[in-house]
C-alpha cells in the first residue's frame, strides 16, 4: 500500500501532462427522441391502404377495372405484388377495360400487349431512350419520340426519294409547321427496305411480286390506324378545349380581382388589347397563385389605364355626338318654321297690262319680239345650313363643347333654344343689311312687276304646301338682286343668294366686286335696263351678242357676256402689253376692244333665236403680232385683217407676216 502511495503524485493547478495531451474532438450531440406518432393524415391514408391491400382479390380486380389506363400503370409500379398481379397475361381483360374506359380503339398492332399498348398512349416518354417525350405517340409507327431521336431516326421525302411509295409514312411523327403536314419516315424501316431491295432488285418477277406486296402491306398498316388516328384528333380538340378552360378559369380569376380593386369591367375586358404582356400572363393553365398575381399586377394595371382612357374618350365623342344630334333635330324643327322663300319671275302673255302699282306709261313689250323667255326660280333661304348655325354661333357652340351628361345638356340647351330661335330668325335681314351697306349708295331697288314679268315670292313650309306672301320682298333683298350687284368670294364672282350661307356677313369673307358690277351697270345701259334684275337678264337665255368682237357672232347668256367683257377688257394688263415690246424695239401697238370707258361703240344686242347665225366653218386664221405679246387670237379669213388693221394699226397685213392660216396639226 505504501509503495503504491508513493508512486501516485498530485497534479498542480495550471500544469500539464506531456504524457497525455489535451483532445481536440467534441462529443456527439445528443441524438434527439424519435417521434413515433405518425401525423394524422398519414394515419389516416395508412389505414386505407391497409383496408384496400385487404380486399377480396376478385372485388380488387373488379375496381381496377374501372381506373383509368394512366392510373392502373401507376397501380401496377407501386410494388412488386401489384406489378406481377396486373403485368401476368390474366390481366389482359383488366387492361383492355381500361382502354376502352377512355374510348381508346384496339391497337393497331395484335401483337403488342395491352400494358405496352397503354404506356405508349399515356405515358409521356420516349420509347428509344425512355427520356421524357410530351408529344403524343405516332399512331402509323406506334412510336413515341422525344427530340433528340426525332432527328436522329426521322427521314423526310428527299431523303427517301423513290423508295417512299414501298415505305411505311406518317405525317404525326413531326410537328406540323402552319397547314402543311409533309410525309415522315423511319430510318431504320429505310435501312431495311433499302437492303432488302439491293437482293431482289435483280429478279424483276421477284421484285414486281415483292413491289406489290408491299404496297398492299403498308396500305394495310394504315388502314388499321385510321381509327387510332381519328381518337388522337379527337383527343388533341379535347387536350385544347382542356388548356383553354384552365386559362379561361384562371383569367376569370384574374378578372374577378381586378373587380374587387375597382376596375370597370368593360376595362378589364378591353385591357389585353393595351398591354403586350396580358395574353402571356393572363392566359396560362397554371393556377392563379399569389406570387403570380404581385409579379403581373404592374404589367396588368399599364393595359389598365390605357384601355380605360380610351373608353373615357369614346364616352366623351359619344356624348359630344348625342348633344350634338339633338342640337341639330331642333335645328331642323326651326328650319321647318322658317321655311325658305321661292322667287319666281313669272312672263305676262303677250298683251297683258298692269292692273295695279304700274311705274310704266305704256304696255308696251320690254324686248323684241322673237328673244327666248324663260321663267327662272332662285331659293332665298330664312337660315343658314345646320353645320354653319352650329358652327358660326359661338352661345351654341360653347355649350356643345362642354362635356356634360345629356340630361345635364337638354337642360341648359332649352334655356338657349328662346334666345337662338331669335337669334336665327333674323339673320336674313341681317345678312341683307350687312350686304346692302357694302354697295354704292343711290341703288335703286328692282321692279317686282312690269308688263312683260312678274317677281312673285311664295313660302314652302316643310309640308310642301306653297302659299304666296305678301311682304316677302324687303328692299334690301330687292337690291341685292340687281344685275349690276355682284360679290367676289374667294373662289368667284357671285349674286345673293348663290354661297351666301354664313352665319354672319364678315364670315363670308365677301366684298363688293366692282369690276363685274361696272360691266354688268354698262351693258344693262345699253340695253335700256338700267334697274333691271339679274333673275331677268337669265331669263332670257342666249340671246346676248358681243358687238365689240372682230369674228364670226357668238351668243352668250347673261352670266357669260359679263364675264366675256371683264376678260377680254382686262387681258393681260394693256399697259404692260403696250410697254414691254416698246422698250425691246419692237414697236407693237395693241388696242383693246371690249372697254367699257371712254368708247361710244356698242355693247351688245339682243339676238332673236331665229336671227341667229351660225359660226362659218371657214378656215382659222391667227394673228402673229398678237403672238409676239403672248396673246392667241384666231377668227375667220373674212375678219382676221380687220383685227390686225383695228387693233395693231397696221393698214395694210400682209399674209405670213402679220397672220397666217392655223394648222389643224397644231394644239394649244
Amino acid at each position: 500500500m505504501k509503495s503504491t502511495a508513493k508512486k501516485t503524485k498530485p497534479v498542480q493547478s495550471g500544469t500539464t501532462r506531456k504524457s497525455a495531451p489535451k483532445s481536440t474532438s467534441k462529443a456527439p450531440p445528443k441524438k434527439k427522441a424519435r417521434n413515433d406518432q405518425p401525423s394524422p393524415e398519414k394515419e389516416v391514408e395508412r389505414r386505407l391502404a391497409l383496408h384496400f391491400a385487404n380486399l377480396p382479390l376478385d372485388l380488387f380486380i373488379e375496381i381496377a377495372k374501372h381506373l383509368y389506363p394512366l392510373d392502373l400503370i401507376h397501380l401496377s409500379r407501386a410494388n412488386k405484388l401489384l406489378r406481377s398481379m396486373f403485368m401476368r397475361r390474366s390481366a389482359a381483360e383488366v387492361w383492355r377495360a381500361a382502354l376502352s374506359n377512355v374510348g381508346l380503339p384496339p391497337c393497331p398492332d395484335d401483337s403488342m400487349p395491352e400494358p405496352r399498348y397503354a404506356a405508349l398512349m399515356f405515358l409521356e416518354q420516349c420509347t428509344e431512350c425512355y427520356k421524357s417525350a410530351t408529344r403524343h405517340m405516332d399512331p402509323i409507327f406506334l412510336v413515341r419520340l422525344c427530340y433528340a431521336c426525332r432527328k436522329r431516326m426521322v427521314l423526310g421525302a428527299e431523303a427517301v426519294r423513290e423508295l417512299g411509295a414501298v415505305l411505311t409514312h406518317s405525317q404525326y411523327l413531326i410537328p406540323p409547321r402552319g397547314k402543311a403536314r409533309p410525309d415522315w419516315y423511319l430510318l431504320r424501316e429505310f435501312e431495311e427496305i433499302q437492303a432488302i431491295t439491293s437482293e431482289v432488285e435483280g429478279d424483276q418477277d421477284v421484285w414486281k411480286d415483292w413491289i406489290k406486296g408491299r404496297v398492299k402491306l403498308v396500305r394495310a398498316r394504315h388502314e388499321r390506324a385510321e381509327p387510332l388516328v381519328k381518337w388522337l384528333e379527337n383527343r388533341g380538340e379535347e387536350q385544347k378545349q382542356a388548356i383553354n378552360d384552365l386559362k379561361n378559369a384562371r383569367a376569370a380569376q384574374v378578372e374577378a380581382r381586378l373587380l374587387k380593386l375597382g376596375w370597370e369591367l368593360a376595362d378589364i375586358r378591353e385591357g389585353e388589347n393595351y398591354s403586350d404582356e396580358w395574353t402571356s400572363l393572363v392566359y396560362k393553365t397554371k393556377p392563379l397563385g399569389n406570387k403570380d398575381w404581385k409579379d403581373m399586377l404592374p404589367f396588368l394595371l399599364d393595359g389598365l389605364e390605357k384601355a380605360r382612357e380610351s373608353r373615357l374618350d369614346k364616352e366623351r365623342y359619344e356624348r359630344a355626338q348625342t348633344r350634338k344630334s339633338i342640337a341639330e333635330n331642333w335645328l331642323r324643327l326651326l328650319s321647318d318654321q322658317l321655311c325658305p322663300t321661292d322667287l319666281t319671275l313669272r312672263w305676262r302673255k303677250p298683251g297683258t297690262c298692269l292692273t295695279h302699282g304700274s311705274t310704266e306709261a305704256s304696255c308696251g313689250p320690254l324686248y323684241p319680239e322673237g328673244i327666248s323667255k324663260q321663267d327662272i326660280t332662285i331659293r332665298i333661304p330664312s337660315i343658314p345650313p345646320i353645320s354653319d348655325l352650329i358652327q358660326c354661333c359661338p352661345h351654341l357652340h360653347e355649350l356643345l363643347d362642354r362635356d356634360m351628361p345629356t340630361e345635364e345638356f337638354q337642360v341648359e340647351f332649352q334655356k338657349k333654344q328662346s334666345y337662338l330661335k331669335e337669334q336665327y330668325s333674323s339673320w336674313r335681314a341681317n345678312l341683307e343689311t350687312a350686304l346692302v351697306k357694302q354697295l354704292p349708295k343711290g341703288l335703286k331697288p328692282v321692279e317686282t312687276e312690269s308688263s312683260d314679268f312678274d317677281l312673285l315670292p311664295m313660302a314652302r313650309p316643310s309640308d310642301g304646301d306653297s302659299r304666296e306672301l305678301g311682304d316677302l320682298l324687303s328692299l334690301d333683298l330687292r337690291v341685292l338682286l340687281r344685275a349690276d350687284v355682284q360679290f367676289g368670294l374667294q373662289y368667284g364672282t357671285f349674286y345673293y343668294p348663290k354661297c351666301f350661307d354664313s352665319l354672319t356677313a364678315d364670315k363670308l369673307g365677301s366684298a363688293h366686286h366692282v369690276a363685274s358690277c361696272n360691266t354688268a351697270k354698262a351693258i344693262l345701259h345699253a340695253l335700256q335696263r338700267p334697274d333691271a334684275s339679274y333673275l331677268e337678264m337669265r331669263a332670257l337665255g342666249k340671246s346676248f351678242l358681243c358687238l365689240r368682237c372682230i369674228d364670226d357672232p357668238k351668243y352668250y347668256t347673261w352670266d357669260n357676256i359679263v364675264s366675256h367683257y371683264i376678260h377680254e377688257d382686262n387681258w393681260g394688263e394693256v399697259n404692260r402689253l403696250k410697254e414691254c415690246p416698246a422698250q425691246e424695239g419692237k414697236g407693237i401697238t395693241f388696242l383693246p376692244t371690249h372697254s367699257i370707258d371712254g368708247d361710244d361703240k356698242p355693247l351688245v344686242r339682243l339676238i332673236a333665236m331665229q336671227d341667229q347665225v351660225p359660226r362659218s366653218n371657214a378656215p382659222q386664221m391667227e394673228c402673229k403680232v398678237c403672238l409676239e405679246i403672248s396673246r392667241s387670237c384666231r377668227t375667220g379669213d373674212a375678219h382676221i385683217v380687220r383685227h390686225v388693221r383695228e387693233v395693231h394699226l397696221i393698214e395694210n397685213p400682209v399674209l405670213g407676216e402679220h397672220y397666217a392660216e392655223v394648222r389643224q396639226s397644231r394644239h394649244y
